[in-house]
């Protein structure tokens, strides 16, 4: 693409956070973007702010994929309220667990998933040297 054209792209997205409402919070990062708030009723919901970000990615020309869109609760009460979201007549899929930039989130704001998943990969990188790394699996032997 032209120079030109990537600048035109990123105005459009900047303006894309005036299209929800004020109690509600945006995070823009390359081509990601995430809304949250705090929602205490069934009546407070983030429905009318994902109508709104449709109606601009129309106007907009940017299509927003329902099947790349994910919905997770974070709360840390027994309860959650059990809104269902939908885009463009698709009801979004709600997860217990989500990966965002590399690290798992979950809705009880535990990092316990994240961890572990991080264990098991330096366990599988471990193995891997030690099947392959006579030094490593002879610990007599000396380095020369």
């Amino acid at each position: 693409k032209q120079w030109y054209q990537r600048r035109v792209r990123v105005l459009l997205i900047n303006d894309i956070v005036n299209c929800v409402q004020p109690a509600t919070n945006v995070k823009l990062y390359a081509d990601d973007l995430k809304i949250w708030k705090e929602i205490r009723s069934m009546s407070d919901t983030l429905q009318p702010d994902i109508d709104q970000l449709f109606r601009w990615s129309i106007e907009n020309k940017i299509k927003f994929h329902p099947a790349k869109c994910k919905v997770v609760r974070t709360s840390l009460k027994r309860k959650n309220l059990n809104i269902l979201y939908h885009l463009d007549g698709v009801f979004l899929c709600s997860d217990a667990h989500e990966r965002d930039l590399g690290v798992i989130l979950s809705s009880k704001m535990s990092y316990a998933d994240h961890i572990e998943s991080t264990i098991s990969k330096a366990s599988q990188k471990l193995g891997l040297v030690k099947r392959h790394c006579e030094v490593v699996n002879n610990t007599r032997s000396r380095r020369t």
